[in-house]
């Protein structure tokens, strides 16, 4: 895969784009939505030179399509040329076929060889946070009682916080818990290991229960819009066939009591 960095270079831009086809994902032009762009890129059956555009921010995920992807253009500004990019993200709801489930799991197999693991962490490490910049939305009580409960099981718990970026202002490390500072690079090479995730819902939990065995615990708010569009009751894939280890807590409808419980009887199945 060759890489190109595009920066303001209205002629390199102007070649490129007029004398290539330059796919992209509509969501991908920001530094949000990668899980778009996985399941965009697993379900695209490649069908001669593909090149695919897309924020910088989002150059690791790409990195795992090296069977796919011939020339990756990245850009802090592609949402300035999105308009001239063909869109492979035409539906959410049905980015996934269904009829092409045997396809997807190869691709998966591929994504899988292409780590090279670089492990740091133990099994049944717990990570609070794995890189996600709303997580603070949380309630304290909550994430308290999500340390409280790991603590039982003696388990290592991480508060995993991003240093130095304007998206990430609001982390502090939680209480109980160590602090860990990893990006989605080296978390994707700690994911040979059993690990245990908490996070509000994201696309990073699309790519981990995708490539690993760790457990996730998706936190979804009590949110109609949320609700509305809910991928995980809308989508098959998710919902029938890589979901033994994700557990969706709606974790605004029930009391404290009630949230460790839950948690606490997931772990005993899992510890």
């Amino acid at each position: 895969m060759i890489t190109i960095i595009l920066e303001n270079s209205i002629e390199l831009i102007k070649k490129i784009f007029e004398q290539n086809v330059v796919y992209s994902v509509w969501s991908s032009n920001n530094s949000r939505s990668l899980g778009d762009i996985l399941l965009s890129l697993l379900q695209y059956n490649k069908n001669g030179k593909f090149i695919f555009l897309t924020h910088t921010a989002h150059k690791d995920i790409c990195d795992l399509f090296l069977n796919k992807i011939d020339i990756l253009i990245i850009s802090d500004f592609a949402y300035k040329y999105s308009g001239y990019t063909k869109n492979i993200h035409a539906n959410y709801q049905k980015l996934i076929d269904y009829n092409n489930i045997n396809y997807i799991e190869n691709q998966i197999d591929l994504i899988k060889k292409n780590i090279n693991f670089d492990n740091f962490l133990e099994n049944n490490d717990v990570i609070i946070y794995p890189y996600r910049s709303d997580n603070h939305q949380i309630d304290i009580d909550y994430l308290n009682t999500i340390v409280k409960v790991c603590k039982k099981f003696k388990l290592n718990i991480y508060t995993n916080i991003v240093e130095n970026h304007p998206n990430y202002l609001n982390e502090e490390i939680i209480e109980g818990t160590q602090k860990l500072t990893i990006k989605l690079d080296k978390l994707i090479k700690n994911t040979n290991k059993k690990l245990i995730i908490f996070s509000n819902r994201s696309g990073i939990l699309d790519l981990l229960y995708y490539i690993s065995n760790v457990t996730i615990f998706d936190l979804v708010p009590n949110n109609p819009e949320w609700m509305k569009d809910f991928i995980f009751e809308k989508n098959k894939i998710h919902k029938n066939i890589y979901r033994d280890n994700v557990y969706d807590i709606f974790y605004e409808k029930i009391n404290i009591d009630e949230f460790y419980n839950q948690i606490n009887n997931i772990l005993i199945k899992h510890i």
